[in-house]
């Protein structure tokens, strides 16, 4: 089982998306056999018992080196909570953003992460401080 649900909207998107990377990029030498892709489609809550999100996948079970990607799920994460005004704009969050991809840096990614959870990874916690920053990590 899918960690979505394949639909038609998510199918034109995911093709546009697909047909439009391999156009501006051709240039530079990427090929359909080197690009994989999954999109996903948030609708709704994230709750637990949410409704999987609807998705499109290209090549998407195509083994890669995992590393980085989750990079840009906190770009997507940040930028949603841009959106919902949890965290506001500054131009350090513009620089970690930009740095944690087109650098792959980490310490830009911790940094990103520290806003988007309102933790941070740099305090030595306890009890229900510990606690409290667990539940808020995960």
């Amino acid at each position: 089982m899918s960690f979505y649900r394949a639909d038609s909207e998510a199918q034109r998107i995911g093709e546009e998306l697909l047909s439009r990377a391999l156009n501006e990029f051709a240039s530079r030498g990427l090929v359909r056999e080197k690009l994989a892709l999954t999109l996903l489609i948030h609708h709704g809550s994230l709750t637990a018992d949410a409704l999987p999100p609807s998705g499109f996948g290209y090549r998407a079970g195509e083994p890669f080196y995992p590393c980085s990607v989750v990079k840009l799920f906190y770009l997507v994460a940040a930028q949603a909570r841009l959106e919902e005004g949890f965290i506001s704009p500054h131009s350090e969050l513009g620089r970690a953003m930009r740095d944690m991809i087109l650098y792959s840096s980490n310490t830009a990614t911790n940094y990103v992460i520290d806003l988007v959870t309102d933790t941070t990874g740099d305090t030595l916690l306890s009890g229900p401080d510990l606690d409290d920053w667990t539940e808020k990590r995960n």
